[in-house]
């Protein structure tokens, strides 16, 4: 292909000019990581998804990814690079608006199948030997990113840490860079640590590697994770709605916020390995949990020392609701409900 713009990229940034200190910057290249090629590039060749890709969700997560790479760079002490990058940027979104509309989707393939000079019918003849993604994974619980469904691609390996380049990035000062990786091996989805150091626990048992089975439960502690089928995620009854528990005064911690979806559940206490780790003398190793049931959250208290109160009451066992403050050792937290 030529290197000059085709008209299928009519909405892409238009190359920096050439009296540019940042003109030998292939900001694609150098933030995205893309492979050399036509700038700028079309926007399957931007998000770094195959040629085009019928699946929003897919879409909506390679959009997020290269956000996340490229954002730590806005800040860029250059000018000119810093205007490039906010040019990709563009792009990027632009890319988001398009091919989540189908309208515009279709007009878009449409002209770049005959930039590209392909039968777009029968390069999806062709394509229809892949298999289409069966599992997922969900974050239920954590600081961020709750509630986000990644599909797993049988060729691609997911990766999960706090790396902005990871295929799932949660922020917290618990995780490393790389925490964990997910890969299809003979078959079946496999989820391993990065190293033996590193706390991941499927199903309450610590572990090291695991084959995953639907419904597994994932902690990366701070981050609970289910592995489900794809065509089996819709939730039949009432369920809960969305949970935030908010550090409201008490001891720093690393993650003042834990937020949850059902069908989540979250262990409280000073133990390393709990999902939300809260130190300190009179916090017990278990403390308490908070866990869906149906429509509602409940309160327990898990036998701790100095016990577990809500809005000033010891419980034991509590339904919670909008703007209840709960009382572990000497934390304050206050429940907020989305509806």
């Amino acid at each position: 292909m030529s290197n000059k713009p085709d008209n299928a990229n009519a909405d892409s940034p238009n190359p920096a000019s050439k009296d540019e200190p940042a003109k030998n910057i292939d900001a694609y290249s150098e933030y995205l990581q893309l492979a050399e090629g036509n700038r700028p590039p079309h926007l399957y060749q931007l998000l770094d998804i195959e040629l085009f890709c019928p699946h929003p969700e897919r879409i909506n997560q390679a959009v997020r990814r290269q956000f996340r790479k490229i954002k730590p760079y806005e800040e860029n002490p250059d000018r000119r690079v810093r205007e490039r990058i906010q040019d990709v940027m563009t792009h990027i979104a632009t890319a988001k608006t398009v091919l989540n509309n189908p309208i515009q989707k279709t007009e878009y393939d449409e002209r770049l199948a005959k930039v590209l000079k392909i039968d777009r019918d029968e390069f999806f003849s062709t394509q229809t030997a892949g298999r289409p993604p069966e599992f997922c994974i969900t974050v239920i619980a954590g600081p961020a990113q709750v509630g986000s469904r990644f599909e797993l691609l049988p060729d691609k390996t997911v990766t999960l840490g706090t790396n902005p380049q990871a295929t799932i990035c949660l922020p917290s000062l618990r995780l490393a860079p790389l925490q964990a990786t997910v890969t299809e091996r003979d078959e079946n989805w496999v989820i391993r640590s990065a190293n033996e150091s590193l706390v991941m626990i499927v199903n309450d048992t610590r572990c090291h590697e695991y084959v995953l089975e639907p419904d597994d439960v994932i902690d990366l502690v701070g981050y609970r994770i289910l592995f489900s089928e794809i065509s089996k995620t819709v939730r039949k009854g009432p369920v809960a709605p969305p949970l935030s528990l908010v550090v409201h005064s008490g001891p720093s911690v690393p993650d003042p916020m834990m937020n949850l979806v059902a069908p989540a559940s979250v262990l409280i206490g000073r133990c390393d390995t709990t999902l939300w780790q809260l130190a300190g003398k009179s916090m017990s190793l278990h403390h308490a949990r908070v866990e869906s049931d149906g429509a509602f959250w409940q309160l327990r208290d898990l036998h701790s020392d100095t016990g577990t109160f809500l809005n000033g009451d010891k419980v034991t066992q509590s339904i919670l609701s909008h703007r209840d403050v709960i009382k572990f050792g000497p934390y304050e937290i206050q429940v907020r409900l989305r509806k």
